[in-house]
């Protein structure tokens, strides 16, 4: 049975075809770009054999995007200046095969599936907001970049098996960037760093070669399922597309889908164009009940080719934002589909092994290893391979999975509840049933909870007989276990079946613990570097050896099996100065000494218990009599004694907390049992009473040497006290600037949005939490952070929910509190942004940056800093593994060429110390400079800040700035857990962080 192959369909009226005009543009608009004509409106025959269509023309998750600039314009003039150190172009993209078809490309979209289109009338390159004559002094003026009227701009006219001519086809829309007032992000001011010693890396990167032969892009979508006997069935959205999974799996043109909204075809689709046709189609039932017959929807979207990856590598004026994604998603699509057979498909890009890597029935989570593959534009077009692990629910038996954890107690009543959290939401199987003529079939089915009484028990109202009898005289069936619970499973009726008959479906999210999940994963994942690059060697081993007909015909092919190895640097060591004098910091890691500013004040502290538990009165003891002695070694008073030392209940904190602040103390430290109680005391402290809080897991105290762990917990009660750990003389004295007065004084501002994963009181907790952080001392140690929630609710798409809102008013405070420390305003501001993807960029950029600019402007009249913002991005799968070593790379190894982008500026910096498996290292990209920054400048500026970290004696992964709005976010996260009211933890929704802290750095 082929799919599009005598198959009678009901026609659809049109949709609007993309590419009409919405609105008039004006002239202003108009100079330097050719109008687009809209494609005349379809014309299709209902009468053909084959006629196919679909529906809104949308991917999964994204939004179409207006058109813009074809990759390979220059957008703007680049001075001699720049062009220094630039190397030459690449060979020219692969061509195509010969396949006699009509070549069809389009522009690629340029934006990820989540951006959002901006309104028609921000044109291209202008600023968001007019700047001052000081500022354009600075810096010229950018001109929008012309629109050429290139062949691929035009509408293409795919060809009738009749020899007449279709409809026009519309090509894929390009990056939203050109509809939105853009920035043209800065290139690579020189040919990169040279600061540092020199080393070779391999990067688990391969050069990739794929042709330029056309693919058809359509829209999918699945309407119903209809039953001979049954009429339209309720099924949800991912049943619905299994069923159109099976239709296109069983098909045998050369076609691919990414299990969404897109299907990718080699071949023009007979009758298929941007209108809309529904067709009808017989599927099996997989449960053998009837004959099932599935609608579905088929539209043409448009043509595009690999060719335009090679054209943007190529393209000297491109940057990140011109990066053709939806050829890149169609090259990830075909490189997942041909793998199918091999590995189980589960995400955007994770391929893994069906057989788990190891198993834990007995904490109800298995794992799996498995890889990612995706293509990557850099200076060439590269494969870039690793390797995941993920925790899974086991599949099996249900009454067996719930037996290795709970053994005899699962028939203990008191377990059951915490046996129905373990469940509940799990896809089970049941294949009991019969139909009248005896044939046996299966049904599927969500947990809902357990019963409160056994199968013996449970009584059935409408047959007054119990669930034990009714499966015996209804399927004659014997339980074996009619003294365990049933599983509930409608939500809405008492529908209940034992759960001996209940099969577990593989592959859904685990219900154990996260932190139990993580450090399964962490050990299993944790290899070292030469151990990963041999398990991707695998991996490629098999992916060449793969004989799939569509490898064969994009005529794919990885030229040279050694990963990349890319020329590398160690940047310096920076200098820190603790109490005596100045001296080099380790590699990753020293040694702490006495304080460089001690907390200005003796301490007046407490110690509590709670709750209370067996050890907690010697853990008090231990706590009293050592922390005075390690709080002396590192140069900070703290009074000879606690004002209390006591256990204490959850229900008496508020009280305690109270007491404390009028008797005078200053420090609250709490020794938590299995971390109990920490949402609590960090909302009381941090936004009621204003009193420094200290946690302390009980675990903690058992470890062996504890004068070293107090002694790191002492790191982080001297910054909430106000006090300096060390200091980084290369960042307190601006060397690393140029032409800056040393007295001048520069902020750093970090910034990250988290994002909550289920909803809380009042559905409050499904928004999204912001928190900005920024220096306030010129030796770059001190901060202050502002936390917000969004307005915007998780079902809002992500690329809006990342912006984060009210930034003027942010930036504006947080210039008043500098203000305030240090008489004056910085000359510069360096702005690191966390948590924001490729596709995000445009938009984040030009509304976060234009508030930043209105803050200072507004605020000060005629205040104009020199503003930096760069993006930092660890979500990504770049590794590094040193030529001839098996150990990690040195913390402060850089990279800036090869796998970067060819002309933007960006570097990848791995400023960690390998504890455990393979390092990661953070990619950094510049999107827009008004300082002047060199390679060389920027990357030991950014290197040093991450030995700003005042939490540990080490240099961490990502800057200092950076990753306390990641700790502030975080705390805001525990303030909302259990609040009984979250109106009142807010203001103008900021979380009211007590006056006391506010300047302090509450969230070490």
């Amino acid at each position: 049975m082929l799919l599009w192959r005598d198959v009678k369909c009901v026609f659809v009226p049109p949709r609007s075809i993309p590419g009409t005009a919405p609105e008039e543009v004006s002239s202003k608009r108009r100079r330097g770009r050719k109008p687009k004509l809209a494609p005349p409106q379809p014309n299709v025959a209902l009468n053909e054999e084959r006629t196919e269509g679909n529906a809104d023309g949308t991917a999964s998750e994204s939004v179409p995007q207006p058109e813009s600039s074809i990759p390979g314009t220059a957008p703007e003039e680049v001075s001699s200046k720049r062009r220094r150190g630039r190397k030459p172009k690449l060979a020219p993209p692969q061509p195509n095969d010969a396949l006699n078809e009509e070549r069809t490309e389009g522009n690629a979209d340029g934006t990820a599936s989540e951006s959002v289109p901006q309104p028609e009338s921000s044109i291209p390159g202008t600023a968001p907001e007019e700047v001052s004559s000081k500022r354009r002094r600075r810096r010229k003026p950018k001109l929008a970049p012309p629109q050429p009227n290139d062949a691929r701009n035009e509408e293409r006219t795919e060809g009738n098996a009749d020899g007449t001519a279709s409809e026009s086809v519309p090509q894929p829309e390009s990056s939203s960037v050109s509809k939105r007032k853009e920035r043209s992000y800065p290139r690579r001011p020189d040919s990169g760093g040279t600061l540092g010693q020199a080393v070779a890396v391999q990067v688990n990167c391969w050069d990739f070669e794929i042709s330029g032969v056309p693919v058809h892009t359509y829209d999918i979508e699945p309407v119903k399922v209809i039953g001979d006997k049954s009429g339209t069935l309720k099924l949800t959205d991912t049943k619905l597309r299994s069923f159109l999974k099976e239709v296109i799996n069983g098909n045998r043109t050369d076609v691919f889908y990414d299990g969404g909204r897109l299907l990718y075809s080699l071949s023009p689709l007979r009758g298929v164009n941007s209108s809309t046709v529904t067709f009808r189609e017989c599927v099996p039932d997989p449960f053998e009940r009837e004959g099932l017959t599935l609608e579905y929807n088929i539209t043409k979207k448009y043509s595009l080719s690999a060719s335009q990856i090679y054209e943007y590598v190529n393209n000297e004026t491109a940057n990140t934002n011109d990066i053709p994604q939806d050829a890149v998603k169609m090259v990830n699509c075909l490189l997942k589909w041909v793998t199918r057979e091999i590995f189980v498909n589960i995400g955007k890009s994770a391929l893994f092994y069906p057989k788990p890597l190891n198993s834990s029935p007995s904490d109800l989570y298995v794992i799996h290893s498995g890889f990612t593959c995706s293509v990557r534009p850099q200076w060439k077009v590269r494969l870039n391979v690793d390797t995941v692990c993920k925790a899974f629910f086991p599949a099996g038996n249900l009454a067996d999975i719930l037996f290795a954890k709970y053994e005899m107690s699962m028939y203990l009543r008191k377990n059951w509840q915490e046996m129905a959290n373990d469940i509940n939401g799990l896809r089970v199987e049941a294949s009991h049933y019969k139909t009248k003529e005896g044939k046996s079939y299966k049904r599927q089915y969500t947990v809902f909870g357990l019963s409160k009484c056994t199968s013996a028990d449970e009584k059935i109202p409408d047959l007054n007989m119990s669930v034990e009898t009714y499966f015996k005289a209804t399927y004659d069936l014997d339980l074996k276990y009619p003294d365990l619970p049933c599983v509930k499973v409608r939500k809405d009726k008492e529908v209940y079946i034992p759960m001996e008959l209940l099969t577990v479906l593989p592959y859904q999210n685990t219900t154990a613990t996260k932190a139990e999940v993580v450090s399964a994963i962490i050990k299993e994942a944790s290899v070292d570097p030469s151990k990963r690059f041999n398990t991707l060697d695998t991996f490629l081993t098999e992916f060449t050896q793969n004989r799939h007909r569509l490898l064969s015909r994009f005529k794919v092919n990885i030229p040279q099996r050694r990963p990349l190895t890319v020329r590398a640097r160690e940047l310096p060591q920076p200098t820190g100065k603790f109490w005596a004098a100045p001296k080099s910091l380790g590699r990753g890691k020293w040694w702490p000494e006495k304080f460089n500013t001690a907390a200005p004040e003796s301490v007046t502290w407490a110690v509590f218990a709670t709750p209370p538990y067996t050890e907690g009165t010697n853990d008090i003891r231990d706590v009293c009599k050592t922390l005075p002695a390690v709080a002396s070694k590192c140069g900070v008073k703290l009074a000879r004694g606690p004002i209390f030392a006591q256990p204490v209940e959850r229900a008496r904190l508020s009280e305690k907390f109270n007491v404390a602040k009028t008797k005078g103390v200053k420090l609250l430290i709490f020794l938590l049992h299995e971390g109990e109680g920490y949402a609590e005391i960090k909302r009381l402290g941090d936004l009621y009473t204003g009193l420094v809080t200290q946690c302390i897991k009980s675990q903690t105290m058992r470890q062996k040497n504890f004068f070293s762990v107090l002694r790191n917990v002492m790191l982080k009660i001297n910054g909430k006290l106000g006090g300096t750990n060390w200091l980084v003389t290369e960042l307190k004295e601006n060397k690393l600037f140029k032409n800056l007065a040393r007295k001048k004084l520069v902020m750093v501002m970090g910034a990250d949005v988290t994002h909550l994963p289920q909803s809380g009181h009042n559905g409050t907790a499904r928004k999204s939490v912001a928190a900005v952080t920024a220096s306030i001392t010129g030796d770059l140690m001190q901060y202050v952070a502002i936390v917000r929630q969004q307005n915007r609710n998780e079902n809002v798409n992500k690329e809006v929910r990342e912006v984060i809102e009210g930034m003027d008013g942010i930036v504006a405070d947080l210039l008043k509190v500098f203000r305030k420390r240090n008489n004056e305003l910085p000359s510069k501001i360096i702005f690191y942004r966390d948590g924001v993807s490729e596709g995000q960029f445009a938009t984040v950029l030009h509304d976060e940056l234009a508030a930043i600019q209105r803050a200072c402007s507004t605020a000060y009249s005629g205040y104009e800093p020199g503003i930096t913002f760069i993006v930092v991005q660890k979500h990504h799968h770049i590794r590094f593994k040193p030529i001839d070593s098996s150990e990690n790379v040195q913390a402060g190894t850089v990279v800036d060429t090869e796998i970067t982008h060819r002309y933007g500026f960006d570097f990848y910096l791995c400023s960690q110390e390998g504890m455990q498996g393979t390092s990661r290292p953070a990619h950094y990209q510049v999107l827009y400079d008004d300082n002047d920054w060199s390679s060389d400048s920027l990357q030991c500026f950014t290197y040093f800040l991450c030995h700003t970290y005042m939490r540990c004696c080490r240099s961490v992964s990502y800057p200092a700035p950076t990753y306390y709005a990641h700790l502030a976010a975080f705390r805001a996260r525990e303030w909302l857990k259990e609040a009984q009211s979250v109106d009142s933890l807010l203001a103008n929704n900021r979380f009211k962080v007590n006056p006391n802290l506010q300047d302090r750095m509450f969230f070490l």
